[in-house]
């Protein structure tokens, strides 16, 4: 017996040091990485309520810089906050809207402009549309320089008006 009770003192003692290599499952702090190695991982933050927020902080030497998660309420709204250096609260510069997935930017986007005449599926740009816009013809009083063919209709009657100030000539009626 006795060699069984100093084997089993043994045994709780290498428990009780093992476990101390342990986190607690309520306020653990890592001071390592975390790696989650599996086919499909996936890392789960489950509100208890609709009023909490359940965001993933970003910190740069201890100090918020980022949070990413979902808002308080329903429906749930996802979110990108930004903090300032003091790890105050600066604004949401993104979301998304859980229920209509509307994107929301709290600030103008910007984006590479395309070359005129691209016709990929890349972002037009404000500055892509008004490139090609300079290349069209106003219709309210356009001067044209050259020769102008057509292929098709030109008026809803087949005619083209050439000239102006009174002394154009209809053509094709």
């Amino acid at each position: 017996v006795g060699e069984a009770a100093d084997s089993l003192m043994v045994a709780i003692g290498k428990l009780g040091a093992g476990l101390t290599l342990k986190a607690n499952l309520s306020g653990a702090a890592f001071t390592g990485n975390v790696d989650i190695n599996k086919a499909t991982p996936s890392l789960g933050l489950s509100r208890t309520a609709d009023t909490g927020t359940a965001q993933v902080s970003i910190l740069n030497a201890g100090v918020l810089r980022w949070g990413v998660g979902i808002a308080a309420g329903a429906p749930g709204n996802y979110f990108i906050a930004r903090h300032n250096d003091a790890g105050a609260y600066v604004d949401t510069p993104f979301s998304i809207n859980r229920s209509n997935g509307i994107a929301n930017f709290t600030y103008t986007p910007t984006a590479p402009t395309a070359a005129a005449g691209d016709k990929s599926t890349k972002l037009a740009t404000t500055a892509f549309a008004a490139a090609i816009a300079a290349l069209k013809a106003n219709l309210n009083g356009a001067a044209f320089t050259g020769s102008i063919s057509t292929t098709g209709d030109v008026s809803s009657d087949n005619s083209v008006f050439v000239g102006g100030s009174g002394n154009g000539r209809l053509f094709g009626k």
